[in-house]
């Protein structure tokens, strides 16, 4: 069984509104490379894993982004939505979400 393994895309990085520049900034090349070169390969791939931080703050338009690119990967590997799975990570949590009030009880 051949398995792709992915981690750490953080789509949504490289939205002009966080302010993040470097390394990311070929992330869009690289992407495209990637799905060039999977598309070309001659050994099949069986199942797809993506482990943590497909989004950069949980937001949207960021999942809205790799859901656009997920799809594109499924289809120049020729498999399903049944083939892929997904491990969240601590990027992938909107945290206007979350509520972290601390409560404390005297006695």
């Amino acid at each position: 069984m051949r398995i792709l393994h992915l981690s750490d895309i953080h789509f949504g990085r490289h939205y002009e509104q966080y302010h993040e520049h470097g390394i990311f900034e070929n992330r869009q090349l690289i992407l495209s490379d990637l799905l060039t070169t999977l598309g070309k390969m001659d050994a099949k791939i069986d199942h797809i894993i993506m482990t943590g931080d497909i989004a950069w703050h949980g937001e949207k338009q960021e999942f809205q982004e790799a859901l656009l690119w997920f799809q594109e990967l499924l289809k120049v590997t020729g498999l399903t939505p049944n083939n892929i799975s997904f491990c969240p990570g601590n990027h992938d949590v909107n945290r206007k979400y979350a509520n972290f009030s601390i409560r404390t009880h005297d006695g």
